[in-house]
């Protein structure tokens, strides 16, 4: 599988998202063809599946003294559609007022990633790390009483119906979303589904959490070692299972480990893995953070010594495996996927799912047809006429 090649929009985007890292005003100047950049492509990236970077990304055009270099479409765009630091004030403040509230009930809680990374790694200016949600993670004996106090007593609402709400609750790592004006909050009491192969120890991540001050309130978040472990089981959830490439993940992932290059506990670290069974999972995540930047900066922010010492036998062979959650087959593979990883990272989210749902075709029509010949005795055929393998073969599709 040959490696794709980024193109100068996507090296801009991915240089410019990161964080206090040394001399990326050279590596731009150095990489970037600015005089050749479409418009077109950066506005429809920044609308698409990067969008919760592009806070970030006009911060840096700004303080590298770029944004003139811009297309004067994306300028503008960019001036008018990200956060500010009036935006990132908001949610505080309602955070400062959810931690207070459940501290006063005795109800243990972690707020886990967006706010715990914009406060750290971002902590100069926090509002350039975007999120959407709120999230809140208690324990699971706890969390139907928090959920009910949220929508009695601090005015948020559900929009998801009483079925699929039960589906959040049984299934998923956290209850349906609710929500009040802009606010979005997303109330997890695990964090891997039901019935997952995988398993995060969520009370000790609680018991383990660290305060950030702000003013007058102390808010937990998860700390350094739970925090990275989280960010890599996120990254690992939306693309390995769901299909959703995300830069951000990368970009959080890379900017906190430079953040924190002299104070991460490895050791820890990797005991938590193994202790949780997550050597997959993480690996898949560091892997692959560790591939885009090796492609732009010719560096590795996960030594590779490090990393080597969790990755599976079968690592290789597994991580282009095409998986789908929404199977429910405890992540049996249908299929390997044609597209090398960096290319399907800056595919259009619509286009690489379109791929897993022709793959899933494929991978059902062969197991009928395995099954109707077993019935008739015979030995099923690779590129049998009447299967989409020979359309495919025939550059019917």
């Amino acid at each position: 599988m040959e490696e794709y090649k980024l193109n100068n929009e996507e090296k801009l985007l991915v240089l410019g998202t990161l964080h206090n890292y040394p001399n990326i005003e050279s590596y731009i100047s150095e990489k970037i063809q600015f005089h050749d950049l479409k418009e077109e492509k950066l506005l429809y990236m920044m609308n698409t599946n990067y969008y919760k970077l592009r806070t970030l990304f006009f911060y840096n055009m700004k303080k590298y003294g770029m944004l003139d270099r811009l297309p004067v479409g994306v300028c503008s765009f960019l001036e008018n559609k990200t956060v500010t630091s009036e935006d990132y004030q908001k949610k505080m403040e309602e955070i400062k007022k959810i931690s207070y509230a459940l501290s006063q009930r005795k109800i243990k809680h972690a707020i886990i990633k967006g706010i715990g990374v914009a406060e750290t790694v971002y902590s100069e200016n926090p509002y350039i790390r975007d999120f959407n949600d709120i999230d809140i993670l208690v324990l699971e004996n706890n969390a139907e009483e928090t959920y009910q106090y949220l929508i009695k007593n601090l005015g948020y609402t559900c929009a998801a119906t009483q079925n699929e709400q039960i589906l959040y609750k049984k299934m998923f790592q956290h209850y349906a979303p609710i929500s009040k004006e802009k606010m979005r909050i997303e109330l997890h009491h695990r964090l891997t589904q039901k019935n997952d192969k995988y398993s995060i120890d969520t009370n000790e991540i609680i018991e383990n959490a660290v305060f950030i001050k702000k003013e007058n309130a102390c808010i937990p978040i998860t700390n350094r070692e739970d925090t990275l472990l989280n960010l890599c089981y996120h990254m690992f959830q939306h693309e390995y299972r769901e299909t959703r490439y995300q830069l951000k993940c990368h970009s959080d992932i890379f900017n906190f480990l430079y953040y924190y290059r002299k104070e991460l506990n490895w050791v820890c670290f990797w005991d938590n893995v193994r202790k949780n069974n997550l050597e997959f999972p993480v690996s898949y995540a560091l892997y692959h953070v560790n591939l885009l930047y090796e492609n732009v900066l010719g560096m590795n922010i996960v030594p590779v010594e490090i990393l080597e010492k969790i990755v599976t036998d079968n690592f290789k062979e597994k991580k282009d495996w095409v998986i789908s959650r929404h199977l429910l087959n405890n992540d049996e593979p249908i299929g390997i996927w044609e597209q090398s990883y960096l290319e399907r990272l800056f595919m259009d989210t619509k286009t690489v799912r379109t791929e897993l749902c022709k793959i899933h075709f494929f991978y059902s029509c062969r197991k009928e047809w395995e099954k109707e010949c077993e019935k008739m005795k015979i030995s099923f055929e690779e590129g049998f006429k009447f299967t989409p393998e020979a359309w495919k073969a025939l550059g019917r599709i």
